[in-house]
């Protein structure tokens, strides 16, 4: 369950990734007085999507219990 909800965290951040990344490139934001250039910045950096695990079915798993034999 929790490497269930890494994958879909992750997917979540590069899908939102995604459509900030086509608003930056059609400029929507370029001509808008309202919002500081400060602010348009950030828009273009919040994410950090690297950070989620490259698998997240790899994700630290307990080891086995250690045999008494």
């Amino acid at each position: 369950m929790y490497r269930a909800a890494i994958a879909e965290g992750k997917q979540v951040c590069i899908d939102f990734q995604s459509r900030l990344d086509a608003t930056e490139e059609r400029d929507v934001f370029a001509d808008t007085p309202w919002i500081p250039g400060e602010m348009k910045e950030v828009v273009e950096r919040v994410l950090g999507c690297v950070w989620f695990p490259e698998n997240p079915e790899d994700v630290y798993r307990y080891p086995p219990p250690a045999s008494t034999s």
